[in-house]
């Protein structure tokens, strides 16, 4: 599959989470669809990134939950997302990534497609 064909598959899974998150009365704030390398390399240096981030592919965005307009920094509401996000995986035919089980760092805002072996 070209990084073109994810790119429009994510876009598919995209559409369905954010539909799924508005179901739960949740408001989204999307951030960083797309990243430069440069930023990717910036955010090494800081600690809180990887250099072959699936965002330089526009496979991953970061997506921060409101609840009556209050910002979710942690929570069920992440929890949720990401259990159905996982669950795109089959339908989709390729992996779908959530960042609240990555161990280091621990990103519950992150949603992806796995991309040359990068999650």
């Amino acid at each position: 599959m070209t990084t073109g064909e994810k790119q429009e598959m994510f876009a598919r899974s995209h559409q369905k989470l954010l539909e799924y998150a508005h179901s739960l009365s949740y408001g989204v704030r999307q951030r960083e669809l797309q990243r430069t390398p440069e930023m990717a390399a910036l955010y090494v240096k800081r600690g809180t990134g990887v250099a072959n981030s699936t965002h330089i592919d526009s496979l991953a965005i970061d997506m921060y939950l409101t609840v009556g307009g209050t910002l979710q920094w942690s929570g069920e509401c992440y929890d949720k997302l990401g259990v159905f996000w996982k669950g795109l995986s089959e339908d989709a035919g390729h992996e779908h990534a959530w960042g609240g089980d990555f161990g280091s760092p621990y990103d519950p805002y992150h949603f992806s497609i796995e991309h040359k072996g990068v999650r």
